[in-house]
């Protein structure tokens, strides 16, 4: 690890490259914040992407578990945009709704998440003159949390450039509020495609620059899951097509794995899975992957690159 210095509009920021890992503070009212960050591996400094995570998920998703953080899961997907974002040269940053039950965002959430963020420009790139760029990056109910938050970002002077709203779109009365949004959603969900495109005229008429991307559905294959690091890719892909769970045809599933009985077919394939993967909804690398093979709802690190062109020009 290097410690780069990086020169802002004349202000001076620096950071220790590659560091990641678990951080926590006291806010103001002696509540514990907790947020999971990582650096970028060079003196390539683009801005600072927060991730505001989905219901039923945490921070713990977009770390990998070590001896720092034993509470990490390190989802397949989450893993790579962490990665990713790092080597495009953003600070990554995982921020987590306060609500320990459902972990959903809800307005609880505002003091923190900007205490947080003032936390991140203070302590960790020394930059409290907020010259470096900030994006957001919202999953599902984090995409309808930033809707509301952005205002208030803006209000306390941050850089917000852009921001990025996947599996959601945009609170109703936020449109004039939201920086350069970019829409990544899925196919199958017509509702939410209808709603996007309204939110995308709506942008237009305030002259806004907005973008989406549609994502597909995803043969099921041995490449396709050891791209996520899934084991035993063959014996999963080759239980699953004899069980009919998916389209000899066309590679794909038949059924909404959120609903369809998969698990127990898996389990008999391999007998040891539940060693290394729990296959439970929304804590299973293998479900997370199954869910973004259907192209309903779910996360995704398609078009990452689409999103960190995105946030570069803007």
């Amino acid at each position: 690890m290097k410690v780069f210095y990086v020169v802002l509009s004349a202000i001076i920021i620096y950071y220790v490259s590659g560091l990641e890992g678990i951080k926590s503070f006291k806010d103001a009212y002696a509540e514990l914040i907790e947020f999971y960050y990582k650096f970028p591996p060079s003196e390539m400094l683009n801005g600072v992407i927060i991730v505001f995570h989905g219901c039923s998920h945490s921070i713990y998703d977009y770390g990998k578990k070590s001896s720092s953080c034993l509470q990490c899961k390190g989802l397949p997907v989450e893993l790579n945009l962490m990665n990713n974002g790092a080597k495009n040269g953003y600070l990554m940053v995982a921020l987590g709704a306060s609500n320990q039950v459902h972990h959903c965002w809800t307005k609880k959430d505002y003091e923190p998440s900007l205490q947080a963020i003032e936390y991140i420009y203070n302590e960790l790139l020394h930059d409290p003159s907020k010259k470096t760029k900030l994006y957001l990056l919202g999953i599902s109910s984090g995409g309808y949390f930033i809707s509301n938050i952005a205002k208030q970002i803006l209000r306390n002077k941050y850089n917000l450039s852009a921001v990025c709203l996947q599996i959601s779109s945009l609170m109703t009365n936020s449109v004039q509020r939201i920086p350069s949004p970019l829409f990544i959603y899925m196919e199958k969900d017509i509702n939410l495609a209808e709603t996007i495109i309204a939110a995308q005229e709506d942008l237009s008429l305030h002259n806004i620059d907005t973008a989406k991307y549609a994502v597909k559905s995803k043969q099921i294959n041995e490449a396709f899951l050891q791209y996520y690091n899934i084991p035993h890719a063959d014996l999963i892909v080759q239980s699953l097509l004899a069980a009919n769970y998916i389209d000899k045809t066309t590679g794909l599933l038949l059924e909404d794995p959120r609903s369809s009985r998969w698990r127990e077919v898996v389990t008999n394939a391999v007998p040891t899975i539940k060693t290394y993967d729990s296959l439970v909804a929304d804590d299973s690398a293998l479900s997370e992957i199954f869910n973004l093979a259907y192209a309903y709802h779910e996360i995704t690190d398609e078009y990452a690159d689409g999103m960190f062109q995105w946030f570069v020009s803007h």
